[in-house]
Order: structure tokens, then C-alpha cells, then sequence
């Protein structure tokens, strides 16, 4: 599926969600802050826009639209588009002696999420698979929700995802023309087997009103050698926090 065809899509079940949310509709803004993974010059910070929207089984998570075919107390099923699958990587963001490495894109990936939650525990379980054009990745997590009164929650998860070959050598690899031009480089890299990471997170959230929503996480990753051995792989472990407000209509 082209690009544009994805995008067109995203943007046309984000309107239509705004058109006829009579179930949920908020929107927001976040910031998300992580210590590198790659050999950056500087740690990564982003600000993106923020959406939790559902009507009618179809759904906005962030930034992923999805269509819940099958949800009732314990299970939920459904398919969904990530705009934003993988790592972004520009060789100008880079430390020196790497600053000419090939870059590295987001993909539009094509999802399935399977959730059960056990009634009686209230723990969640949760089992997520990506493809896309540079490879495949999955997400296994268990959490928990703690209601503190009316308005604190706190969740605590852990979690493990999983990467295909195909996707660390497209994100993590280095090319022996990548090892001629880069001085800090002294070999080339590729992976002959699937790789993962480990990790857990707290997130916590806020309900001021019925309209505005505070949330924040922070949570640590680590990933497998077969990632970690890369020559422009800087940190095994990463540390990552967010913080996103949301306007609930």
C-alpha cells in the first residue's frame, strides 16, 4: 500500500472519528523524551500530537487508527495502521565519526492486537504484531491498573517485543560502504537472527474534570546483543518518559 494511500486514510478515519464521536473524543499534545539508543549528539526529545478517540469500534491511540471487530469484559481484538513503526535516523543527528551512515525512516505498518483482561485480578494481558516494508515486530506486555480515588491511576507494566532479522538489519545494520565512510566505524554489521528487548514502565494519570486528562510515564528498555552489537548501537539500556495533557469534548 503506497504512502499517500496510508496517510489519506489515517487523516480521513481521524475526521470522520471527530464527525461522529459520540462514544469518546480527546485530544491533546505530548512530549516524549529517551536516552539514545543510536551514537546521537544529543538525547532525543519529541512533541507530537496526542488523540484518544473511539466510536463504533473504530479507534485513534495516539497516533494509531484501528478497528476493534471483536470487544467485550475480557477480550478485545483488533486490527489498526501505525504511521510511525520503527526508528527515525539521520546521519546529521549523529556523533562524529557517524555521521554518514545510511538513514533510517519510519514505516507504515499493518497491525493486530490481541487483549484479555482477567476479571477477578484486573490484570490486562496483551499481544501485538507489526509488519512492515523493512521487516516485523511484536509486543507482549502485562499491567495492571491502580485506582487511587476518583481521579489518580497508576499502571505498572512490563512488557517484551520482539524484532524480525529482515528489521534489525534495515534499522541496526551497517553496510561495508557505511564502514569506508565513517571513521568511528571498523566493520560491517547484519544480524542472522531475531532479536528483542525487555523492560517496564509506570504510568500514571490524572483526571482534573471529565475534560482534562494529565498523564505521564517513565519506564527503562533493554535490548538483546543481536541489537546492542551494532557499531552505531550506543546504549544497551534506554531510559524513556513522556507527558501528554488531553482535552476530553
Amino acid at each position: 500500500m503506497k504512502r499517500k494511500t496510508v496517510l489519506s486514510l489515517f487523516i480521513f478515519f481521524i475526521i470522520s472519528s471527530i464527525a461522529l464521536s459520540e462514544n469518546r473524543f480527546g485530544i491533546g499534545v505530548m512530549g516524549v523524551y529517551t536516552t539514545p539508543l543510536y551514537k546521537l549528539k544529543d538525547e532525543s526529545i519529541y512533541i507530537l500530537p496526542n488523540f484518544d478517540i473511539e466510536y463504533k469500534g473504530v479507534y485513534v491511540d495516539n497516533l494509531k487508527i484501528g478497528y476493534s471487530f471483536y470487544d467485550d469484559a475480557a477480550v478485545k481484538a483488533s486490527v489498526f495502521i501505525n504511521p510511525l513503526s520503527g526508528y527515525k535516523v539521520d546521519g546529521k543527528d549523529m556523533k562524529l565519526g557517524y555521521k554518514d551512515i545510511r538513514s533510517k525512516n519510519y514505516q507504515i505498518a499493518l497491525g493486530a492486537k490481541l487483549e484479555y483482561k482477567f476479571i477477578k485480578s484486573g490484570i490486562k494481558t496483551s499481544v501485538l504484531f507489526e509488519m512492515n516494508q523493512k521487516g516485523n515486530d511484536g509486543d507482549f506486555r502485562i499491567e495492571r491498573e491502580f485506582l487511587f480515588g476518583e481521579k489518580f491511576t497508576i499502571t505498572p507494566t512490563i512488557f517484551m517485543r520482539g524484532f524480525s532479522e529482515d528489521y534489525i538489519n534495515y534499522y541496526f545494520g551497517v553496510e561495508p560502504l557505511e564502514v569506508s565512510r565513517n571513521s568511528l566505524i571498523n566493520r560491517a554489521y547484519n544480524s542472522n537472527n531475531i532479536g528483542y528487548s525487555y523492560g517496564g514502565a509506570l504510568k500514571l494519570k490524572y483526571d482534573f474534570n471529565k475534560h482534562i486528562t494529565l498523564e505521564g510515564i517513565v519506564g527503562v528498555e533493554d535490548y538483546s546483543t543481536e541489537i546492542s552489537n551494532s557499531p552505531i548501537v550506543d546504549n544497551r539500556t534506554i531510559l524513556f518518559g513522556g507527558l501528554s495533557l488531553r482535552y476530553y469534548f
